[in-house]
């Protein structure tokens, strides 16, 4: 597993050498006229407001959605299976799917030690897995909800996060570090105060390569930059004004630095810059629509520096809920970045509803709730430019252990919808075509088991199934 894993990888960044971007001009630059907010950070949390915009019936955009979804996330399979040199002919053939090509991502997974035996753990951990091959550990230089890495100067404490890394490497998930540099007040230690711009560089540097020494290889993807977009600069980290929109190029000086710091210590790890406030308005101070075009013109600006991420992340659950046309026109103008998109946290919650709620009965509220996250599962996943979601938190296991109703309605579309499992016949000659999704497989033939992985570039090509 672990082998496919790297070879993942690899292809991402591949993939990635080749896009093509389309520059856009924007808007950069403080804005004007504007007091400061809050030294807090987040203040999107306090001032949700959203905008009417001409939209797609749901219908017509989830239809769309799923007739992508087969046309990008399946291929053609061809096996030509043989015993030796012999050809084993109309035979049947069972293929199963193991492992999805796709993040299936949850950044809330309790470690090991949170449980009272490995029973309770492994009780735990089978649904979760079931579902989920991607999770995220938390590695916050100083914020108050995770354990802080550095709250004290001097003093690291990296327990939590490594826990959080050894339990989803040795369950075999793809696990995702969150994140090495944010430029908000609450996740930068306040000892940083007393240092001048360089000293806090060369610190923010040494920081930043110990936590991906420490990650090395189980961490498969880092969210290097985090929330730049809405965030001073690093050299403007304590002139904050939010909504501190800083000119393109100061923000891809530092951004690029960053991913310099993170590729040179170790450059397996696929490497992402995150934002949020991207899809639906959300206040009255600066338009998404901007940020959008910003986004795109920051990638610009790192591929002149020849420090390009391999994908972006697009966080996805500021503003209410989201009409499936606004993700679909959001991630739509984001891919002109020539970058894969990773949707970095995603939540489906009720009190983020459009609507009042009260008086609503439960079950009827809960329905509302699974076909929120449905909709948006099915019109992320069918997006040619998305290889990867996370949500955001979990809703999926209660406290004593039982899989939810948020836990059925996503488990029926990624591991019974979007999953290849069946039995076909061997033609005269051995071969045996069909459609599948990306992923990796178990061939079962006349009692013997074989594994292999079934990517993008092996669509239409034949691939040599040797039987023992």
């Amino acid at each position: 597993m672990k082998h496919n894993l790297l070879n993942r990888r690899q292809f991402i960044r591949d993939a990635s050498l080749y896009a093509t971007s389309i520059g856009c001009g924007v808007m950069a630059g403080p804005l004007s006229g504007q007091g400061p907010v809050s030294h807090e950070g987040e203040e999107w949390r306090r001032s949700i407001q959203h905008k009417k915009e001409d939209l797609r019936p749901r219908e017509v955009v989830l239809q769309e959605a799923r007739s992508n979804i087969e046309q990008h996330r399946k291929g053609k399979m061809l096996l030509s299976i043989r015993h030796g040199s012999d050809v084993l002919a109309s035979q049947p053939v069972s293929i199963n799917m193991q492992e999805h090509y796709f993040d299936w991502g949850c950044s809330s997974l309790r470690t090991h030690d949170s449980f009272p035996d490995e029973d309770a753990f492994r009780q735990y951990m089978q649904p979760m897995r079931a579902l989920f091959n991607a999770t995220t550990a938390k590695c916050y230089w100083d914020e108050g909800w995770h354990q802080p890495i550095e709250k004290e100067k001097g003093v690291r404490i990296l327990d939590r996060f490594l826990a959080e890394v050894e339990t989803g490497y040795e369950s075999g998930m793809r696990v995702k570090g969150h994140p090495l540099v944010w430029t908000i007040p609450k996740g930068i230690p306040q000892w940083m105060r007393k240092y001048d711009h360089e000293k806090r560089v060369m610190i923010w540097e040494r920081h930043v390569k110990d936590l991906v020494r420490q990650g090395g290889n189980r961490i498969h993807n880092w969210d290097v930059v985090n929330e730049m977009l809405w965030e001073p600069a690093m050299k403007n980290i304590y002139e904050r004004d939010w909504p501190h929109i800083d000119p393109i190029d100061d923000i891809a000086d530092y951004v690029a630095m960053a991913l310099r710091w993170t590729r040179e210590e170790n450059p397996n790890p696929i490497r992402i810059i995150n934002d949020y406030g991207l899809i639906k308005e959300f206040n009255d101070l600066f338009s998404v629509k901007d940020q959008r075009k910003r986004y795109v013109k920051l990638v610009e600006a790192l591929r002149q520096r020849d420090e390009l991420p391999h994908a972006i992340g697009v966080q996805s659950h500021v503003g209410r809920w989201y009409e499936p046309d606004e993700v679909v026109q959001a991630y739509d103008e984001l891919a002109l970045a020539g970058l894969p998109i990773h949707v970095t946290e995603y939540w489906a919650r009720l009190q983020d509803a459009p609507f009042e709620t009260e008086g609503i009965p439960e079950d009827e509220l809960n329905e509302m709730l699974r076909n929120y996250l449905r909709d948006f599962y099915i019109v992320a996943f069918g997006h040619p430019a998305v290889e990867h979601i996370t949500y955001w938190g979990n809703p999926f296991i209660d406290r004593e252990g039982n899989t939810t109703h948020m836990y059925d309605a996503l488990y029926d579309l990624i591991q019974r919808e979007w999953t290849t499992n069946l039995t076909v016949q061997s033609n005269p000659d051995g071969l045996v075509s069909l459609d599948a999704f990306y992923g990796d497989y178990l061939l079962e033939m006349n009692g013997q088991p074989l594994r292999f992985s079934f990517t993008p570039r092996d669509n239409g090509l034949v691939k040599e199934i040797i039987m023992g």
